[in-house]
């Protein structure tokens, strides 16, 4: 069960982490757009929201159930800690600062 918990956490977090890193990479040449050509690109990006609504909150539950069965093992348990602790950042981040973009774009 840790096994298979440990591997769904790295592999979601993974994937979360290449949403987030296309997102990042691509914030310069988007820059240099035209309005119109910056809305027609945001809307490629609709499915981001459905994939991350399911692999955050997935990632969220293997890491605490992984936190769950190391916790006697001091370390272990506190690193594990510390990655459930960064998933949930990043939901707070992305309710502070690009949910209210998101609702915005849906109204143009």
């Amino acid at each position: 069960m840790l096994t298979v918990t440990r591997f769904v956490g790295l592999l979601l977090g993974a994937l979360n982490l290449g949403l987030a890193w296309a997102h990042l990479v691509e914030m310069g040449p988007k820059r240099a757009m035209s309005g119109p050509e910056w809305l027609a690109t945001q809307r490629i990006y609709r499915d981001y929201g459905k994939v991350a609504g399911i692999t955050v909150p997935t990632a969220l539950l293997s890491t605490l159930t992984t936190q769950a069965l190391v916790r006697q093992h001091r370390a272990t348990a506190l690193l594990t800690a510390v990655g459930a602790a960064c998933t949930a950042a990043t939901v707070a981040i992305w309710a502070r600062f690009n949910e209210p973009v998101n609702r915005e774009l849906v109204e143009w």
